[in-house]
């Protein structure tokens, strides 16, 4: 029996006396205590394993083990359900008077709460162990506790499921969750906790997995609580969020770390304040959420006030080292922070380096307590190429700085920004600033892509970063001049490469290429400038001067577009060698490409003049321009004309010995040509003008399909392969056919003439 005292004195004297029930001393299990308890009495549990599941049945006692804050004890005093049901069940209209402290809690098994099912409960739930817990059975939340509202604190949370369901170690808990350890558990979503409204404080939520076939939120899911001084590493979901998924509670002073997932590997879709975290891990850690500030990064260069990229430097446990980049780096947040996660004061001043906005408060869970000792910044670096005062030969050169180089041997060098400016005091800067990602400290000084004007001085400077993210002084400023267009340049005699010359033109330049090999691709960068040479009228000179494109998967010639305007580059008198389906990529500019001899790879888009040309091999000219693009003088030996949808001047070429049609889909002018032993079509399905041809000899007829005005064309000698059912001279053609001589062509059909034509014919 209980000893339980009734003197009216001692009652009256003490009104707020609550009895002590022990087990199982006085009661032989706690279920058993719990029944005969009345709200205000606490029961004490001595040490042992208690084969029981329990049920406080909204009354507001004190449950605990001989001493809670004692691990030993707590490992000590297990309540093991060890059956179907949750271990510890709750009313739900328990309030913060009633407590729970001090046990482990294992082997619960139930549809909500293996471990503990609160029912919306203020109950506090503090010093516990809560492990080998499962939410199963259909659809499941809750391996470890489900709805309790109260304080959670001090707990920790391990190894617990809901495998069909959300929250493997907590779900739905809307009170306070602090300094608890929340580890191992996994779920569908939310592998340590989902659905949880609660402040979220101090807790250390580690190695829980978001798996099956949602994996979604290896961390937290759906959690809208404020995040706050916590721990949240070596995280992992299947698909996406691997420390937070769809979080729409603030994220501030955490160390997020090391998790893992498909995509979003820290936060995906969180739409609070993220704000002074350490976000460690692959790439992408930040996906359809806010953007982050102040925060520090190891893999990711994303934009955001106050953020940084660089090594955090770590002590033991995530603790941040007196060197680290994160020490007064962050920014006063908009709720108060007083202390970290070891209880230190937040924030303390440990540099005298002025850092994030000035407010002392470390980036992260633990705010670094003595005196740091900060990184040493890169050393200024000095304008090496062009020198001060330099007039250059173009607008794409090289900017050269000396080397990264750095007082602390560790760090390297990871990114250099440069800017150009018109003053040298750099108010007015040249299409703003240049960054680079990598170890070069060679620059090419394209600003935003527009090129500099000519005869203008210009400003720069550069500054290196390191590894801790933090960047040297900017370099002295140098000036240079560009200069005036209409110079010559020579390859090999001023640059080595044509690529190179190139780079070092302006508008109205032009570059002469002696005689010899080049191996490589060229881009005219959508400059207007003449690349020839020494004699492009000369066939020996032409034939020893050869470019051989290098890439298999890109063009070995591009004319690349003008951003305002148009390109009026000219390429002539080379031997091209280029690869089947990238050659001469002209991107509809206006190049002109003319007295050159193509060996392999095709003429791409052209929309200028293409004349005079040799192409003995490749798939020819593909998909010319309009009008302006005139196709003349040319001698096609491999591939033809292929057009699509094309309005090009076609005349004067001869076109012999193509394997398949000579001209196809090109519905402009086409005048003046010879097509002669084709294994394919003359002309073949255009609709433009066609007159004055020379069309004989091809294996497969003359001209077929074309619907425009067809004229004083010599259509003779043709025909078609034996039981291919096709016409050997016009065939097929509904516009005026007037003045042609169509003769001597042989088919296996009636189709030898002008056949299956129901336009106008005349004489």
């Amino acid at each position: 029996m209980i000893a339980r005292f009734g003197w009216f004195l001692f009652l009256f004297a003490l009104p707020g006396y609550s009895a002590t029930l022990l087990v199982p001393d006085e009661f032989p299990t706690i279920q058993a205590a719990l029944d005969s308890a009345v709200h205000g009495d606490e029961i004490v549990v001595a040490t042992g394993v208690y084969y029981e599941r329990i049920r406080f049945m909204g009354k507001n006692v004190r449950l605990r083990s001989l001493d809670p804050t004692d691990p030993a004890v707590v490992a000590a005093t297990v309540i093991d359900a060890s059956q179907a049901g949750s271990a510890v069940t709750f009313q739900g209209t328990e309030t913060e008077e009633c407590v729970l402290s001090g046990f482990t809690i294992r082997k619960g098994w139930a549809v909500f709460g293996g471990g503990i099912f609160g029912g919306g409960c203020q109950a506090t739930i503090e010093y516990n162990t809560v492990r080998e817990c499962r939410a199963s059975g259909g659809p499941n939340h809750g391996g470890g506790l489900y709805e309790c509202d109260g304080l959670i604190q001090h707990n920790f949370i391990y190894d617990n499921a809901a495998p069909n369901g959300e929250g493997g170690g907590l779900y739905g808990c809307g009170g306070s969750i602090f300094y608890n350890t929340i580890q191992d558990n996994y779920a569908n979503r939310g592998g340590g906790l989902a659905v949880c409204s609660a402040r979220n404080h101090g807790n250390f939520v580690l190695d829980n997995t978001a798996t099956g076939n949602a994996g979604l939120g290896g961390g937290y899911y759906r959690c809208d609580g404020l995040t706050t001084n916590c721990v949240v590493a070596r995280n992992d979901a299947d698909f996406e969020g691997g420390g937070f998924y769809s979080c729409t509670g603030s994220i501030l002073f955490c160390t997020v770390y090391s998790n893992g997932a498909f995509e979003g590997y820290s936060f995906h879709g969180c739409s609070g304040v993220l704000q002074n975290n350490i976000v460690g891990g692959p790439v992408s850690p930040v996906v359809n959420s806010r953007q982050p500030t102040y925060c520090c990064f190891t893999n990711w260069d994303g934009e955001g006030e106050g953020n940084f990229q660089a090594n955090p430097r770590f002590a033991e446990g995530y603790r941040l080292a007196p060197d680290s980049p994160c020490i007064d780096a962050g920014r006063a947040a908009f709720v108060t922070v007083d202390t970290d996660l070891d209880g230190e004061p937040r924030p303390y001043d440990a540099t005298d380096r002025p850092r994030g906005d000035g407010s002392d408060l470390d980036i992260g869970a633990y705010e670094f307590i003595g005196t740091a000792q900060p990184n040493p910044l890169p050393n200024r670096p000095v304008n090496e190429s062009p020198m001060d005062g330099e007039t250059l030969l173009g607008f794409v050169f090289s900017m050269v700085s000396s080397p990264f180089s750095d007082d602390d041997p560790e760090d390297d060098h990871v990114a250099s920004e440069w800017e150009v400016s018109l003053t040298n005091d750099f108010t007015d800067i040249w299409g703003g600033t240049g960054y680079t990602k990598n170890f070069l400290t060679t620059l090419r000084a394209i600003v935003e892509g527009e090129p500099f004007p000519a005869e203008t001085t210009f400003w720069w400077r550069v500054r290196h970063a390191d590894s801790y993210g933090a960047w040297s002084e900017w370099s002295v400023p140098t000036s240079y001049q560009t200069r005036a267009p209409g110079a010559l340049l020579q390859v090999p005699q001023d640059f080595a490469t044509i690529q190179s010359a190139i780079d070092n033109s302006v508008d109205g330049d032009e570059i002469v290429v002696a005689t010899g090999t080049y191996k490589e691709d060229i881009d005219f960068l959508g400059k207007n400038i003449v690349l020839t040479s020494t004699n492009p009228l000369d066939a020996t000179v032409v034939a020893s001067t050869e470019l051989r494109g290098l890439n298999i998967r890109s063009p070995a010639i591009t004319f690349t577009p003008q951003i305002l305007g148009n390109t009026f580059g000219v390429l002539r008198g080379f031997t091209i060698f280029a690869h089947d389906n990238h050659g001469i990529d002209c991107n509809f500019t206006m190049a002109t490409l003319e007295n050159n001899v193509i060996k392999s790879g095709p003429i791409i888009d052209p929309n200028g003049p293409v004349r005079n040309n040799r192409i003995e091999g490749g798939p020819g000219i593909i998909d010319p321009g309009n009008a302006t693009c005139i196709i003349e003088g040319n001698t096609i030996l491999s591939g033809g004309i292929q057009g699509q949808f094309s309005f090009p001047t076609i005349r004067d070429n001869l076109i012999t010995g193509v394997s398949g049609r000579a001209i196809t889909e090109c519905h402009g002018l086409i005048e003046g040509n010879t097509i002669t032993g084709v294994s394919g079509r003359g002309i073949a399905e255009c609709h433009g003008l066609i007159q004055s041809n020379t069309i004989t000899y091809n294996g497969f007829g003359g001209i077929d399909e074309c619907d425009g005005t067809i004229r004083n064309n010599l259509v003779a000698f043709n025909k078609t392969p034996t039981n291919s059912g096709g016409g050997s001279g016009i065939v097929g053609c509904d516009g005026i056919i007037e003045n042609n001589i169509v003769a001597w062509n042989s088919t296996d059909t009636n189709a030898s003439g002008i056949a299956g034509c129901d336009g106008t014919i005349k004489k």
